[in-house]
């Protein structure tokens, strides 16, 4: 649609805006993009959304909304079948498990993870992966 170069580089700006420490502008950001993408239908735009969402809330220190939005990420893109989705949401659900010492839950992502970037091999993925 007439949006979409627009709705893509604020979804680019809400992540940069959040890894430098700027949420608010961050979710303002995403927030827009998901206004011009309403009336888009695609699943891949809807995951990625999530994701990103979930990687701003990440970034604030919000960790329960994160991984709300994560695993809606995960879901959708499971229903895609799109494996290096599904495998950067779980490796970004490992780093957030690792933040908040709950190690079980960082393996048992790191592992999905590394599982679905051999796969597919991913070499990127899995060298940032191995332990």
């Amino acid at each position: 649609g007439q949006h979409d170069a627009e709705a893509s580089m604020l979804q680019l700006a809400s992540e940069i805006y959040a890894l430098q420490g700027n949420i608010d502008k961050g979710l303002q950001a995403a927030k827009r993009c998901q206004m011009l993408r309403k009336s888009d239908k695609s699943p891949y735009q809807a995951g990625a959304l999530n994701q990103v969402f979930g990687r701003i809330y990440h970034l604030a220190g919000q960790y329960d909304l994160a991984i709300t939005y994560y695993d809606r990420a995960v879901a959708i893109y499971h229903e895609l079948g799109w494996k290096i989705g599904i495998a950067r949401v779980y490796e970004l659900l490992s780093q957030l498990y690792d933040e908040i010492n709950d190690y079980h839950s960082k393996e048992k992502n790191r592992q999905k993870a590394l599982t679905l970037y051999q796969e597919m091999g991913h070499q990127q993925g899995i060298s940032r992966l191995k332990l």
